[in-house]
């Protein structure tokens, strides 16, 4: 009889242990399942990825991001925008804060050589012809990025 209180109580313990460490983890990581060719050929649509929450810190120059960005205004890649207006998206950082602003963001007023501000990001796809990013957008606040890619899960 005590020894299967004490089985009870063990497997009590493993399952509340489990189950925050499920917790924490799912605070920690996403998994994210891809729509748009924005970033072909490092992902295509349908690619599972897993995200690792991150903070400004946390991000450097090349990393991958999902950031919510504000929909194209001609299409939405496939995926409604949720209630917020905002549309999850997988983009590289091409700059941080700190960085001198490469070339290509003419068109949303970033010129070549700029600083990039405190707090904002640059962000390109890896496929440049299907891309919406900081080339229309300009700088793109850091607290959009919701966390750094950190590997590509089997389909």
């Amino acid at each position: 009889m005590v020894w299967s209180i004490l089985l009870l109580a063990l497997l009590g313990g493993v399952g509340a242990a489990l189950l925050a460490l499920l917790v924490w983890t799912r605070r920690r990581a996403i998994v994210v399942t891809l729509a748009g060719r924005s970033m072909e050929p490092t992902f295509f649509a349908g690619d599972r990825v897993l995200v690792r929450r991150a903070s400004l810190a946390e991000i450097g120059r090349n990393d991958v991001v999902l950031v919510h960005l504000p929909p194209p205004p001609d299409r939405h890649h496939g995926v409604p925008p949720p209630p917020g207006g905002f549309v999850p998206m997988v983009k590289r950082v091409a700059a941080v804060p700190g960085d001198a602003a490469p070339p290509g963001y003419a068109a949303a007023g970033v010129r070549p050589g700029d600083v990039v501000p405190a707090g904002r990001l640059l962000l390109i796809g890896d496929n440049r012809l299907m891309s919406y990013d900081s080339r229309q957008l300009g700088y793109v606040d850091a607290t959009a990025v919701v966390g750094v890619v950190t590997g590509k899960l089997s389909r």
